[in-house]
C-alpha cells in the first residue's frame, strides 16, 4: 500500500497511509509498506518530537526527543527480495528528517536505514 509524504506548512512533513491529518496536504508516494501484520515484518511507529515540530517514522525506541505514537504500517528490519532501504535523511536547512529511499534530495544528508520497504516503481510492474 502506498506510503505518501504530507506537508503541514512550510517544513515539516509527515509519512503515512492516506487519508492525511487535519492540517495536511498530501504529497507524492514514497514506498510502498504493509498495512497489516507479517511474519517478517514489524510495526513502524510515528514518533512527535516537540523541538523539530515534526513525525518520524521508525521501528522503537524513540530516539532523545522523541514521544512514541501510534503504528503507521509494517515493514521489513532486514532486507527480503524486491525490497529497498528506506533511509532518513536530514536537511540542515529546514532542520527535519525525512524518510524515503535514495537518493537524497538537494539540502539532504543521508544518515541510516530506518527499514525496508518496496520501491513505488515495483507496483507500477505488478
Amino acid at each position: 500500500k502506498p506510503v505518501y509524504e504530507f506537508w503541514t506548512g512550510y517544513q515539516n512533513s509527515n509519512f503515512h497511509f492516506l487519508p492525511p491529518w487535519e492540517h495536511e496536504e498530501q504529497g507524492n508516494v514514497v514506498f510502498d509498506a504493509l498495512e497489516a501484520e507479517h511474519p517478517c515484518a514489524d510495526a513502524v511507529y510515528d514518533f512527535w518530537h516537540e523541538g523539530l515540530r515534526q513525525y518520524n517514522v521508525h521501528f522503537p525506541p524513540a530516539w532523545l526527543g522523541e514521544k512514541q505514537g501510534s503504528v503507521q504500517f509494517y515493514a521489513f528490519r532486514e532486507q527480503v527480495q524486491g525490497s529497498h532501504a528506506v533511509y532518513d535523511f536530514w536537511h540542515d536547512g529546514i532542520a527535519q528528517h525525512a524518510f524515503h529511499l535514495q537518493p537524497a534530495r538537494k539540502g539532504e544528508i543521508q544518515q541510516n536505514i530506518q527499514f525496508y520497504a518496496f520501491s513505488i516503481a515495483r507496483r507500477r510492474d505488478t
